[in-house]
C-alpha cells in the first residue's frame, strides 16, 4: 500500500512537471509578440508571466532593444521604456525581480533613466508604500547594495557602467525617504574605485539636488549620452500609472523582522498575483498614431 501511494506520488509530481513546462511560452514564440507587447502593457504582462525566469531577462533585453532602434522623439521613447519595463517588472516570476531589475538599468538607455529611477522610486520601491513598509533599515539596504552590485555586473564591458550603478543607487537612494541615513555611502562602496569619488561628490549630489539645483548633466556626460527628456512630456504621454508596492518582493520574510539580528534574505518574487496596467494601451507620439495630450 505504501508502495502504491509513493508511484502514485511520483506520477503526480512528473505530471505537475509536465504541466508547467507545457504552460511555459517558449522564447521563440514570445519574440514573434515583441511589437505587440511595446504597443500594449496586458500584452507584455501576459508574454512575461508565460516565461521561464531565464527566458524573461532575454525578453526584456530584446524588447528594450526593439525601443532603442524604434522612430520617435526621446520623450515618446522613453514613455515606453517607463511602461513595458514598470509592466515587466510587475510580472516578474518568483525570485526574478533582481534579475530583472539589472536587465532594466543595463539595457535601456542612459538618458531614460533619467525617468525611470524617479519612477520606480516612487511608484514601486518606496519604503512608504504599503508592504514595502514592513522592511528594517537594514532588509532595505542589503536589497539596495544587492541590486547596485547585480547591475554592475550585468553591464560589465559597458562603457556607461558605472553610471548605471548610479542611477540604480538614485532610485534606492529617493526610495529610502532618507533612512537609513549612511544609504549613499553604503551605496557608493559597492561601486567600482574610480568612480566613487565622482558618484559622491559630483554625480549624486547633481542628481539629487543638494545644495543646487537639481541636475542630470554630470551624469549625462559622464556616459556620454544623448539629450535628457523632458521629464513632464513624457508623464503626460506614459499616463497616470498604478502605485505597486515592489520593494517588499525582493525579500524573504518580511513579516518577522527582527533588527538586532544579522539579516539574510533570499531574493524572492511575486508569490501571488501582482496587478497590472488597468487599461490596455499604445503609446502616444509612436507608430500607434496617438498624439500628445494637451
Amino acid at each position: 500500500m505504501k508502495s502504491m501511494k509513493k508511484v502514485c506520488a511520483l506520477a503526480a509530481a512528473v505530471m505537475a512537471a509536465f504541466s508547467l513546462f507545457a504552460s511555459e511560452m517558449p522564447l521563440a514564440e514570445a519574440r514573434a509578440k515583441i511589437g505587440e507587447a511595446v504597443a500594449n502593457s496586458q500584452v507584455m504582462a501576459q508574454t512575461m508571466k508565460s516565461l521561464s525566469a531565464d527566458n524573461q531577462k532575454a525578453f526584456l533585453s530584446e524588447v528594450n532593444a526593439a525601443i532603442s532602434k524604434m522612430p520617435g522623439s526621446t520623450e515618446s521613447k522613453t514613455a515606453t521604456f517607463l511602461t513595458v519595463n514598470r509592466t515587466a517588472l510587475q510580472n516578474a516570476a518568483k525570485g526574478n525581480m533582481k534579475t530583472l531589475l539589472a536587465e532594466v538599468f543595463a539595457t535601456v538607455p542612459v538618458e531614460a533613466l533619467t525617468v525611470l529611477n524617479e519612477s520606480f522610486a516612487k511608484d514601486l520601491f518606496n519604503r512608504k508604500l504599503s508592504g514595502n513598509d514592513k522592511l528594517s533599515d537594514a532588509q532595505f539596504e542589503k536589497i539596495a547594495r544587492d541590486v547596485v552590485q547585480a547591475v554592475g555586473e550585468r553591464a560589465t564591458g559597458l562603457k556607461d557602467a558605472d553610471v548605471r550603478m548610479a542611477f540604480t543607487a538614485l532610485m534606492f537612494i529617493r526610495s529610502s525617504n532618507g533612512e537609513p541615513a549612511n544609504l549613499t555611502d553604503n551605496l557608493v562602496s559597492v561601486m567600482p574605485e574610480k568612480s566613487r569619488e565622482v558618484a559622491k561628490s559630483d554625480w549624486l549630489p547633481a542628481a539629487l539636488g543638494q545644495n543646487q539645483d537639481k541636475t542630470y548633466d554630470p551624469l549625462l556626460g559622464g556616459a556620454d549620452a544623448g539629450r535628457e527628456p523632458d521629464v513632464q512630456v513624457v508623464m503626460n504621454i506614459a499616463g497616470s500609472i498604478v502605485l505597486d508596492a515592489l520593494l517588499a518582493e525582493l525579500v524573504e520574510g518580511v513579516e518577522m523582522i527582527d533588527p538586532t539580528k544579522e539579516v539574510e534574505m533570499p531574493l524572492l518574487d511575486a508569490d501571488g498575483t501582482i496587478p497590472v496596467l488597468t487599461e490596455p494601451h499604445g503609446y502616444r507620439d509612436t507608430s500607434t498614431g496617438l498624439s500628445i495630450r494637451k
